[in-house]
């Protein structure tokens, strides 16, 4: 076949090497007439062998692709589990009432955007607690204050009532005593009003009706 030209191969050419080979024979031209052929000849067993470290190195490789991947989804994972998590404690701290908890996070992706969130929920809801306990503490001046109000008109009138039944009188202290426990019950009357109107504004929204009086009064 190389003297017609050709450039083929065989797997059983000869048994001279005594072993299993592979033959390629090609044909060597002078001008345009071939006179000869060369033939190589290659053993198998060095092709299988070839074969076998060819396997292992893929073998190898594959290991080594395996490990890789491995790691970089640990670290992948890593990276985006551990700020959830720290966002979730954030969050658990918050319903508890931790308004000074923050996440810490600092990152310019969709995380990051969540966390800034939770932190500024943090500091508005800490801001608010502020506002409560001062509300809270103006609510209980005022309880004290309105306490010492009804209490001194109160312990006005228990008094003159008091002189009048014990005390013999004549006409005119009497409606003097009469005329100064009158002025302290419309004085409670008032501060009772005052109250009920607090807190209707406090739960009503209806809005607020005006109507003259006299500045004297």
């Amino acid at each position: 076949e190389a003297f017609s030209g050709k450039v083929t191969f065989s797997e059983s050419f000869s048994n001279l090497l005594d072993s299993p080979a592979l033959t390629v024979g090609t044909p060597i031209y002078y001008g345009n007439e071939i006179v000869g052929a060369v033939l190589i000849h290659s053993p198998v067993e060095g092709i299988t062998q070839g074969y076998i470290k060819g396997l292992r190195i893929l073998l190898i490789c594959i290991i080594m692709a395996l490990v890789v991947s491995f790691v970089v989804s640990y670290l992948l994972a890593r990276y985006f589990s551990k700020p959830l998590h720290k966002m979730t404690d954030t969050s658990i701290l918050l319903a508890e009432g931790n308004y000074m908890a923050k996440t810490g996070i600092e990152r310019k992706d969709e995380i990051g955007v969540l966390a800034y969130s939770i932190d500024e929920l943090s500091t508005k809801l800490f801001e608010a607690g502020k506002e409560s306990e001062k509300l809270e503490h103006m609510r209980k001046d005022f309880i004290s204050g309105i306490s010492h109000e009804l209490r001194t008109p109160l312990a006005a009138i228990i008094t003159e009532l008091e002189l009048a039944v014990n005390v013999n009188r004549n006409v005119e202290e009497y409606r003097s005593a009469l005329c100064k426990t009158l002025s302290d019950a419309k004085k409670l009357v008032r501060l009772s009003n005052n109250l009920l109107d607090l807190a209707k504004a406090s739960y009503d929204s209806s809005e607020i009706s005006f109507k003259q009086t006299r500045i004297d009064e």
